[in-house]
């Protein structure tokens, strides 16, 4: 007897050491968890962190320019308030009227663009069912193949390592959003957004309202100076003097980015992009012809 209590005991104590030992394995998993934790949170913050970084210096311009835009706006808007006198006038209330009007026009238009957005692959656009382009089409988009002076094209889809998906033929990558878009113009950093495919309309219409607020800001100054007279004191000329600049400014801006925008439609392209691109041809064509009737001068005569 006294032997098998001696055998019990030392059984308990061993089964005693293979729990501690067991709870401390346990507790030592648990802490490994835990730093795995830490360490792969810390590593999404950083990641999170470097993204923003990248999102902020590839956006610096949009930020710049969007800032700009509203504060000349809302400056416009201010010095129009101011011009147009005196409010008992019936004239000026209609004026005041057609004024609050065309703004709320114009931030709806600039709204607009970047609501409907360019059109990216992977949306559905109206009147894209086929998804093969027209033979005449696709003949223009595989002479891209065998362009040497600038990034080739093709009427196949292309692999865009930066979207890490299949590009169409019709599709550009904007390095500013990093995406790429239908039909692409430009990127304008004053809407913070690509102006394609689905807001190009849009787009004019946002630079047709910016040109009729600035006849009615040039109205008010106009109608103010021909009631009141030319300022006297040095003070008022030069602020006759910096509103005249500041609408100088917005009307140069607005007339060249419509001209800009409409230019490729009006010789026949539907985006700036590909007009650039297939611009490249001729002259590498004609490169091609010089280069080889200097080679060959008796068969190119």
């Amino acid at each position: 007897p006294d032997a098998e209590l001696v055998h019990q005991d030392k059984m308990e104590g061993t089964e005693a050491k293979h729990r501690k030992a067991a709870d401390l394995e346990q507790s030592m998993a648990a802490l490994d968890l835990s730093d795995t934790a830490d360490s792969s949170k810390k590593k999404r913050g950083s990641a999170d962190m470097f993204s923003f970084m990248r999102w902020l210096s590839r956006r610096r311009s949009d930020i710049i320019g969007c800032s700009l835009f509203w504060i000349k706006f809302v400056l416009g808007y201010i010095i129009a308030l101011h011009e147009l006198r005196p409010l008992s006038s019936t004239i000026v209330m209609i004026e005041h009227v057609a004024g609050y009007l065309l703004m709320s026009l114009f931030t709806v238009a600039w709204f607009g663009v970047l609501y409907h957005g360019p059109g990216r692959p992977g949306e559905s656009l109206p009147g894209s069912s086929s998804k093969e382009l027209p033979p005449a089409l696709a003949s223009a988009f595989a002479a891209g193949r065998q362009l040497t002076s600038g990034p080739k094209f093709d009427c196949r889809k292309t692999w865009c390592d930066r979207c890490r998906a299949w590009k169409p033929a019709l599709a550009s990558h904007c390095k500013t959003c990093d995406r790429c878009c239908f039909f692409m113009d430009h990127h304008c950093m004053l809407v913070g957004e690509c102006v394609g495919f689905r807001n190009l309309r849009n787009y004019l219409v946002l630079l047709g309202y910016g040109q009729a607020v600035h006849a009615f800001l040039i109205l008010a100054i106009g109608q103010r100076l021909l009631w009141e007279g030319l300022p006297t004191g040095s003070w008022e000329w030069g602020k006759l003097a910096l509103w005249v600049v500041y609408l100088a400014q917005g009307i140069h801006f607005v007339h060249d980015r419509t001209q800009t925008c409409l230019e490729p439609y009006n010789n026949g392209w539907r985006s700036r992009v590909h007009c650039v691109k297939f611009n490249l041809l001729p002259h590498e064509a004609l490169a091609l012809s010089n280069q080889l009737g200097s080679t060959h001068p008796h068969e190119y005569e």
